[in-house]
């Protein structure tokens, strides 16, 4: 679908890929796709036309340990994909495997302004990737369900509504 949520293609079935254990998907540059398997535990781009640009294979060679990750996106020209129990594994959109930033205990993270952000009970973890360095920002009052950061605005969505903050 595009952006008015109009269909412009057809469904892909990923088992005609080989890549029937998909646990993660999400968008990419150039209307591409990324996607996690765990069969062989790779990580691959699809261009629009559905031809594989990258893939990537055996992550856990990288990381020397199994990883079960949960959540997978592509910002600012890198791919980021959260394990839990190992921290956010950053690799730039050729798939090459860069880092491992340890914060652990994390369901989603969003990227912004080399930042990573993440829920923390009622506060927004922030951790900037130039300057290693880890904080916290207080967020308004009830129970957040998700959020979303684009352009320097952060979207949290709340019991029965969504509110909408600058980020400075």
């Amino acid at each position: 679908m595009d952006n008015t949520l109009t269909e412009n293609g057809s469904a892909v079935f990923l088992d005609e890929n080989d890549l029937e254990l998909t646990t993660l998907a999400c968008s990419s540059y150039d209307n591409g796709l990324w996607v996690y398997t765990t069969q062989n535990f790779r990580l691959v781009r699809f261009k629009q036309d559905l031809t594989t640009s990258v893939d990537v294979q055996n992550i856990n060679s990288f990381v020397n340990t199994g990883i079960q990750p949960n959540y997978l996106i592509e910002r600012e020209g890198q791919v980021y994909m959260n394990d839990s129990t190992l921290g956010v594994m950053v690799f730039d959109i050729f798939g090459a495997y860069y880092k491992t930033v340890p914060i652990k205990g994390l369901s989603k993270v969003e990227v912004s302004n080399n930042k990573i952000f993440y829920l923390k009970e009622d506060k927004l973890g922030v951790y900037d990737m130039k300057t290693f360095e880890e904080f916290e920002i207080p967020l308004p009052t009830g129970k957040v369900k998700d959020f979303y950061i684009n352009e320097n605005k952060l979207y949290l969505l709340k019991e029965g509504k969504l509110e909408v903050y600058k980020l400075e």
